[in-house]
């Protein structure tokens, strides 16, 4: 069965929803002979009279340009049923335009992607619902189109896309800035609109009830099946049973999450797929707010008196407590994945206590995450790095030729003369090495060259994928003397922003410490 089978059979009143129009939101890019990109498009199905929506609507505004003069264009729409079925008819593989009403949406590469439905956000939260309209209560029949980005990426460049879509976040709750691979796609959504889902229970058993639309005639063609787990176990499992207008199935409380699906088995589809949990205890902070008399007075050596106005607060607990079965798994799971991360080494614990081999760990660790394999550059960020750091660390990797930018900073040559410190510090590596295979280029950042900075930080850059970045907690030099965690970091790119700016600041031969190349050529 084709895509354009499957919509026929979901827009029938009663399977999905009862749909009477759709809302049709176009984005996309405005080349200089004027033709329109697709950027994103999106079809919701929607319960409003067609004669009720609004009219169409340009959402951003004449002059919005991005890279060399591109303009983005969001354009809001309701179209019937029956045009987007035929919208949706155009749709072939590698089809190469879109035609609209208001003209032609060059497109780039479609294909197909497998028909999906998308549970609403509850227990967990669904990347695809960023792109979605009302997603909630049973969630949404999707169907997608896969758009090759390349037309896209040729018209901006990667930094104008992710300005594109901020500036589309902005305007609707289409976040293309995060779901980056959707750019170029088309997608047409069936919000699920026959069914809905209400949860009840005791200490005992929680109850799970299907409540249908009014409209929905047979509530027999339904099967509800609701199912909790535990530490990968399935712990109970009910089909429900109609009664009157709804279908309810009863479990045994366990707090969840329970797994509810609602499925037509007449015609084979979920309406209604959610996870959900039910609160055991409810824990808060009652907050009273403090009067002019509860004030805390602070001075400082040649400022104002500041007053700062203090509030009690008080812990409030009711229900029952978790599980003890479940609260002594979950501490064998957080165990469990800390030994994961300390193997991986994207979370080390180091110097607690007197472990006098923590010194060695450590060097290990970061000699091994330094190997980081052929084509991967490595930089290595600390103000306090010195000559012998280096040779204890980077001169033990064992990949030819592996690429080793690294920044210091003068901090660690304040107690002698600049020129002569780092004369020193070249010597050292000369002696210290016969500098096969090394490829290091070292700058040391002083005076107005760059900027100070006080973080540690390891950075790998593999080609053709993101970069990864650990934070080191102590310099190198003090790797493993007392207590400090090396730690992979989120939002890597910014940091490897930072330091390229500061790399590139540091282009001054004053700056320069160490070039491979330059002092050993033929090494």
């Amino acid at each position: 069965m084709t895509v354009q089978d499957k919509i026929n059979t979901w827009i029938t009143p009663g399977i999905l929803g009862f749909y009477q129009s759709c809302e049709m939101t176009v984005c996309g890019l405005l080349d200089h002979s004027g033709n329109l990109h697709n950027l994103f498009t999106h079809i919701v199905f929607e319960s409003r009279d067609l004669a009720e929506c609004p009219p169409k609507a340009y959402l951003t505004q004449h002059n919005e340009r991005f890279g060399n003069g591109v303009r983005l264009l969001v354009e809001q729409s309701h179209i019937s049923v029956s045009n987007a079925v035929l919208l949706c008819n155009q749709l072939v593989p590698d089809c190469k335009e879109l035609k609209l009403e208001s003209g032609s949406l060059v497109l780039s590469g479609l294909a197909p992607i497998p028909a999906v439905f998308v549970p609403s956000d509850s227990t967990l939260s669904i990347p695809l619902n960023r792109l979605l309209k009302n997603s909630f209560c049973g969630g949404s029949m999707v169907a997608e189109w896969f758009g090759n980005a390349g037309r896209v990426h040729k018209l901006l460049p990667e930094d104008e896309i992710q300005r594109a879509a901020l500036r589309i976040r902005e305007l609707l709750p289409l976040d293309l800035f995060t779901l980056s691979d959707r750019i170029g796609n088309i997608i047409f959504q069936f919000p699920s609109q026959v069914a809905f889902c209400e949860l009840s229970g005791s200490e005992h058993s929680t109850e799970i009830t299907a409540h249908f639309d009014d409209r929905v005639q047979d509530i027999n063609q339904y099967m509800l099946s609701v199912m909790t787990n535990h530490d990968h176990t399935l712990v109970d499992y009910h089909m429900g049973q109609p009664r009157q207008r709804d279908i309810v199935a009863t479990v045994e409380t366990t707090g969840g999450p329970y797994v509810i699906t609602l499925v037509d088995t007449r015609n084979g589809i979920p309406v209604l797929h959610q996870t959900s949990s039910m609160i055991r205890m409810f824990n808060n902070i009652l907050t009273f707010e403090g009067n002019e008399d509860s004030v805390r007075t602070i001075t400082l050596q040649n400022q104002p008196e500041d007053r700062i106005k203090i509030n009690s607060s008080k812990r409030i607990s009711v229900g029952l407590p978790e599980h003890s079965w479940k609260t002594t798994a979950a501490q064998r799971r957080y165990q469990k994945r800390m030994d994961e991360l300390t193997h991986s080494r994207e979370f080390i614990r180091y110097g607690k206590g007197s472990n006098a081999s923590d010194r060695q760990r450590a060097l290990n660790d970061l000699r091994a995450l330094m190997n980081a394999g052929p084509d991967t550059r490595v930089c290595l960020w600390d103000p306090y790095l010195s000559a012998e750091d280096l040779l204890e660390t980077w001169y033990y990797t064992d990949t030819y030729g592996l690429e080793l930018r690294a920044i210091t900073s003068s901090e660690i040559a304040k107690k002698m003369d600049f020129d002569c410190w780092k004369d020193k510090q070249r010597e050292i590596l000369r002696s210290g090495s016969n500098q096969f295979g090394v490829n290091l280029l070292w700058r040391v950042q002083h005076d107005m060259f760059g900027f100070s900075f006080h973080d540690r930080f390891l950075i790998q850059l593999p080609p053709d994928e993101e970069p990864r970045v650990w934070s080191l907690g102590k310099s190198v030099n003090g790797l493993g003397k007392s207590h400090h965690i090396l730690q992979l970091v989120s939002n890597p790119g910014y940091i490897v922003d930072d330091f390229e700016e500061l790399w590139n600041a540091l282009e001054d031969p004053s700056c320069q410490i160490w070039n491979s190349k330059e002092q050993f050529p033929n090494g």
